[in-house]
């Protein structure tokens, strides 16, 4: 496949990789912002990762000086991020389920 010439595009290039590869516990949706929409705390990140709903959205702040190498880099480090983030053990973990309820506490 041939590198897209958008910085755009080639993040969505090595997120499908990424899911064919190293798929995370949820489908994983990508959102470009600019940072000059953005509130004063959120100006501050270059990206971050939260669940939605079902799924997982990784979003990316974008200003005209952005290159292509720190959006990979936020897709890497927040697909990590996927990657770890299982809601059914962690709620397991933390009694959250019927199962876990009854357990004992460590």
């Amino acid at each position: 496949m041939a590198e897209s010439p958008s910085n755009r595009g080639r993040c969505r290039q090595v997120a499908n990789w990424l899911r064919d590869k190293h798929p995370a516990p949820l489908p994983v949706d990508l959102r470009f912002l600019q940072r000059a929409n953005l509130s004063k705390e959120n100006k501050k990140f270059e990206g971050w990762a939260e669940r939605a709903g079902s799924r997982f959205l990784i979003t990316f702040v974008e200003c005209g000086r952005t290159t292509r190498s720190q959006l990979l880099e936020v897709l890497l480090h927040e697909w990590a991020h996927c990657m770890v983030a299982q809601p059914g053990r962690w709620a397991e973990r933390a009694g959250l389920t019927s199962e876990g309820r009854d357990r004992p506490r460590a």
